[in-house]
């Protein structure tokens, strides 16, 4: 939801509380690759949405906690 309305500040909150509470496992099942009902990421709300910031800002998120390879099969 954060994602497709845009809401940077939301996001940033979202993931300062994720880091806190969650291992690198969930952060990246529970926030970073999680899908809605219709089968899409954050990623695909974001880039649906042409909003820059929010894939900028995910993108950093993922670089963060995300290996190589599990950036190339999930952002393709």
């Amino acid at each position: 939801m954060a994602a497709q309305r845009g809401k940077l500040e939301v996001l940033d909150k979202l993931w300062d509380l994720a880091m806190k509470e969650l291992t690198t496992e969930e952060l990246s099942n529970t926030f970073l690759l999680a899908k809605d009902g219709t089968e899409r990421s954050a990623w695909h709300v974001a880039a649906n949405s042409d909003n820059v910031e929010i894939l900028e800002y995910l993108w950093e998120c993922a670089k963060e906690k995300l290996n190589t390879e599990e950036l190339k099969v999930n952002c393709s």
